[in-house]
């Protein structure tokens, strides 16, 4: 019986369906994330560190299965190359509507950002889309770099 059970949680795994419980976390792969807008050229993985890369505007978005619906908290880990005007921007989407507010960077260097996300069990598109890429040859380049996302399911939220 115990094999059967582990065989069919690494199944589960397989297909990407997590049951989250409150307090328990996800970590999205990076390199899951699809182009849903944007320059597909400024867009990718890093090789040097494996940070997903905006070098233009755009959103990158992951396929997220739960077994359950509820609150959840979304944790970007970020950084960015700041320009003139500031650090870069992003917004969270879950299904393609924009989630909360668009979050600023506080500095370049890599720090947590949280947003609380709605989830419906099953399948659920979640993005992150750079919004102020700014570019002048020579002078500035701002630039959005994800290192790490995760969910949390908040605590009291229903399973």
């Amino acid at each position: 019986m115990k094999s059967k059970i582990i065989t069919t949680l690494a199944f589960v795994g397989l297909l990407g369906v997590f049951s989250v419980r409150a307090g328990e976390t996800i970590t999205l792969k990076l390199s899951d994330a699809k182009q849903t807008e944007g320059n597909k050229d400024h867009f990718g993985v890093r090789d040097d560190d494996g940070a997903l890369f905006f070098y233009s505007n755009g959103t990158g978005e992951w396929s997220v299965k739960v077994q359950s619906a509820g609150e959840y908290m979304l944790t970007v880990n970020a950084s960015c190359a700041s320009s003139k005007n500031g650090n870069a921007k992003f917004k969270v989407t879950v299904e393609g509507k924009i989630v909360g507010k668009e979050v600023e960077l506080t500095s370049d260097s890599s720090k947590d950002y949280t947003a609380n996300v709605k989830l419906k069990e099953g399948a659920n598109r979640v993005g992150i889309g750079f919004t102020n890429d700014e570019y002048k040859e020579g002078e500035y380049d701002r630039n959005l770099f994800i290192h790490r996302v995760s969910l949390e399911k908040k605590q009291g939220a229903r399973d």
